[in-house]
């Protein structure tokens, strides 16, 4: 459980490292700044309404899968940010950003949610 833990903080630092080149990022292709505030206020959005389901899904998975999936979601999510360096296409890029960042929220929500549960257990 250390270990799954661990890989998600070098996980959340990897985002945090790049939030502040994103505005950067849209600029050089054409997007306006509006489209920030939706596409990184998704992580929160999700992460909050995976919380709500995470306790149903422990029941059914148990603890460790439930962290299992949620660190898959955010490696699927990582993956997603690394191939948007190579996209230059505008609708493309919004839509890549906004997926991700919708699947990091619902890992991250899974993930913290049964490592409470876990360290509560």
């Amino acid at each position: 459980m250390f270990a799954i833990c661990f890989i998600s903080a070098i996980k959340e630092g990897f985002f945090i490292l790049w939030a502040p080149f994103f505005p950067k990022q849209l600029a050089q292709r054409g997007i306006s700044d509006y489209y920030y505030a939706p596409i990184f206020t998704s992580y929160s959005v999700f992460l909050l309404l995976a919380s709500f389901f995470a306790g149903n899904l422990m029941s059914k998975w148990g603890r460790k899968n439930t962290m299992r999936v949620g660190n898959a979601l955010q490696a699927v999510a990582s993956l997603l940010f690394i191939v948007l360096n190579w996209v230059y296409e505008p609708l493309t890029f919004c839509i890549m950003s906004l997926l991700g960042r919708i699947l990091q929220g619902i890992g991250a929500g899974l993930m913290q949610t049964a490592a409470l549960g876990e360290a509560t257990a």
